[in-house]
């Protein structure tokens, strides 16, 4: 089975090593994608078919026949008749934290302040996805957190282009996010910390 890929937003990872995804149908299959290259590229792995290296073609991976989208932690891979549905990765889902749930606004980022006509932000939900608008692009990943640590993880980010304060301030924001290994919360601010506890960017929650 030739397998094509589209990747719901785009294929940026925010993890800096490449990392593979166990995506768990709800009919028993199982499927394997791994963005490498820093998004570049994607290779995708199911059971007993040739594993498939794609590149990255705008906001998907494609080689022109299967599909597979991915929202948070789920995923839906399909080529031709065959299709698995609301497939999971066991392992974003099980990590969704309550205190973090909700819509964050970017207020400062790399130490100086956020301001856009349209706000930076995240909305970490309930299945344990994140989802956002990164300045000019919109986002989606996956995170884990456990405690106070905090790390997101295949995330997608479309490819539209952008010019001024808008770009700079995204470029600044998904390098925070992908550096992101803890994080705190006082009152209704939400701040992101590097794995030497330094700030990264703050949010408010709306």
């Amino acid at each position: 089975m030739k397998i094509l890929l589209v990747l719901a937003l785009s294929g940026l990872p925010l993890a800096a090593a490449d990392r593979a995804v166990t995506y768990t149908c709800p009919s028993g299959e199982t499927f394997q994608v791994t963005l490498q290259k820093k998004g570049t590229r994607a290779l995708v792995a199911v059971a007993g078919k040739p594993k498939l290296t794609l590149p990255q073609a705008g906001a998907q991976y494609s080689d022109g026949y299967t599909v597979l989208t991915v929202q948070g932690p789920q995923a839906t891979l399909a080529a031709g008749s065959v299709s698995f549905k609301s497939c999971t990765d066991g392992t974003v889902k099980a990590a969704a934290v309550p205190g973090l749930t909700g819509k964050w606004t970017l207020t400062t980022v790399a130490g100086r302040p956020a301001t856009l006509p349209r706000p930076a932000f995240i909305e970490f939900q309930a299945d344990g996805g994140a989802a956002g608008l990164a300045g000019c692009n919109r986002f989606n990943s996956g995170f884990v957190s456990s405690g106070s640590s905090l790390r997101f993880e295949g995330a997608a980010v479309t490819k539209m282009a952008c010019i001024g304060e808008a770009m700079q301030v995204e470029e600044e924001f998904l390098k925070a996010m992908n550096q992101t290994a803890g994080y705190t919360i006082s009152a209704k601010t939400l701040t992101l910390r590097n794995a030497a506890g330094q700030t990264l960017a703050t949010l408010t929650k709306d």
